[in-house]
């Protein structure tokens, strides 16, 4: 006879399957950097769960923009995007699965 704990932990896999399923279907946020007069537009391209694409304009600066680590939790509700300037490290985050996006700020490291 299997132990009721086996169920719970084969139940809880199966449950999260679909989140997991979601997650790799979304994909990842896409930061870009689109110059233009001497100013750097950073600009994240994010699938939504309804299957559309949309662009947020998360930050505008003149210094040179090299782009970072993009991601989403397990769940896909949370994402986040960074990049540095000038050697400083920048952030974005989304916890509605990247409907809206938080200002930019730099995130402090030491």
């Amino acid at each position: 006879m299997k132990k009721p704990w086996t169920l719970i932990v084969v139940a809880a896999l199966c449950l999260g399957a679909p989140a997991i399923a979601q997650e790799a279907s979304l994909g990842a946020p896409q930061l870009i950097v689109e110059p233009q007069n001497g100013v750097n537009s950073v600009w994240l391209e994010v699938p939504l769960p309804d299957g559309t694409l949309t662009r947020h304009l998360v930050r505008e600066t003149r210094d040179a923009v090299e782009p970072g680590a993009t991601g989403r939790d397990p769940g896909a509700l949370a994402a986040f995007a960074n990049w540095s300037e000038a050697g400083r490290r920048w952030s974005v985050w989304s916890r509605d699965a990247g409907v809206s996006w938080s200002e930019a700020r730099p995130l402090e490291t030491g």
